[in-house]
Order: C-alpha cells, then sequence, then structure tokens
C-alpha cells in the first residue's frame, strides 16, 4: 500500500519543552532549528581523550550527538531520567527532520491498543530472551492498562510498569518503505530502575513481525 509521512502529537516528545524562551523564539517552527538550539539546563557526560578521562558539558541535540559518537557516556546517577528523556526525544527528531514520505506501507493495520504487543518483536521486551520470530506477547505477561496520554499507552507484567508512546511513521532509513518511531519505558516498580528506549521499526507485509531498523539508548 502507499506510504506517508506523519508525525503524531506526543506532548512527551516535545522538544521544544526542554528549551528556554529565547531559544524556543529562535527555533521558530523550524524543528531542524531545535537540534541546534540550547536546553534550560546542561549535563556532564564523560569520555576517554588521549587516555585520560575527560568530562564534557553538553547542552543541546547536536552537542549530544557529537559526543556520543566520540565515545562519551554520561557522566552522572542524579539526572538520568531527565538526560535519557531529551536525549531520547532528540534522536527522534533528528529522523523526523532527515525522513521522507515513504512509497511502500505495511503499517496501515498497526494499531495502538494491546495488538501491537503481537506486533512488536521479543528484542523490546524488558526481560531480554525469546526466539527469534516471537513477539513481545511470546515473552513476556503483559496487561493492557490503557491510554495515558495522547498518543500513548502503558501495560503492566510482574513488578514492572511499560509505557509505549507513538511518535512519527515514514521513510526513515531511506529505502522508500514505512517506518514507524516508537518511545518504549520500562520501569521497576519497587526501585528507581528503568529502561528508556527509542526504535524505527519496520516491516514489508502486514502479516510480519515488526523488525528494528535502529534502536536508542543514551545511558548506554
Amino acid at each position: 500500500q502507499k506510504g506517508s509521512f506523519q508525525v503524531w502529537r506526543y506532548d512527551r516528545f516535545d522538544l521544544s519543552g526542554f528549551l528556554s524562551k529565547d531559544e524556543r523564539k529562535k527555533a521558530g517552527k523550524e524543528l531542524a532549528n531545535q537540534l541546534s538550539a540550547k536546553w534550560e539546563r546542561s549535563f556532564d557526560v564523560k569520555g576517554q581523550i588521549k587516555g585520560e578521562e575527560t568530562l564534557r558539558t553538553i547542552g543541546s541535540c547536536d552537542d549530544l550527538f557529537s559526543a556520543r559518537e566520540e565515545g562519551f557516556s554520561y557522566g552522572s546517577v542524579g539526572a538520568a531520567g531527565a538526560y535519557s528523556y531529551i536525549g531520547i526525544a532528540c534522536y527522534a527528531l533528528r529522523h523526523i527532520v532527515e525522513g521522507k514520505t515513504a512509497t511502500l506501507s505495511a503499517l496501515e493495520e498497526l494499531k495502538l491498543d494491546m495488538s501491537i504487543t503481537e506486533d512488536l518483536p521479543a528484542e523490546v521486551a524488558f526481560k531480554k530472551s525469546g526466539k527469534k520470530g516471537e513477539s513481545w506477547s511470546d515473552v513476556e505477561k503483559l496487561e493492557f492498562k490503557g491510554a495515558t496520554g495522547i498518543n500513548e499507552i502503558t501495560f503492566k507484567s510482574e513488578g514492572t510498569t511499560h509505557l509505549l508512546g507513538r511518535i512519527a511513521s515514514g521513510d526513515f532509513n531511506d529505502d522508500g518503505v514505512s517506518d514507524v518511531i516508537i518511545h518504549l519505558l520500562h520501569s521497576v516498580e519497587s526501585s528507581n530502575d528503568f529502561n528508556r528506549k527509542l526504535y524505527v521499526l519496520t516491516r514489508n507485509s502486514p502479516d510480519e513481525l515488526l523488525s528494528v531498523v535502529a534502536e536508542y539508548d543514551v545511558l548506554d
């Protein structure tokens, strides 16, 4: 079927909310401008330069991309949640800015409800297990809790809450086939442990499991 390009309203990933008022004005309505715009707060990342551990302060998406390409990783425990939140939003925005309208799509039947757990591959599960060809619902016993926001749904499994958000669809790897970008947050209820990832997924037929084109975890 014919593809498209669509960005859904998803308040959790409105990057402009992380910018100061002045930066929001400068960026305007052009999403690409938000990649270089300064955040309202900055973060320290650590890496190795000539064999010595070095700290670097980053304060924009472009800073984050450069630091990660050079092998820098997050340097503080205290604000890990905020850092992962902003970092994942940056990668989502970059894909949206660089994305194209797809010419073919097998995503029309993909719904934001319990059925999506049968379409997602087992590798998105919090408990990493399963064989190739298994879905998320095959490897984790999930209970659908309903919508928790615009384009956002929540599931529960034993001791864990799973929040899934739909961000955009389009051609994000330049092959002409429609992909979908989702945010997935696994939170352990008895502790502060969490795992937040951004996935770009695709498939060539509505009968196939989605496959991972790219995934991002800025705390890895």
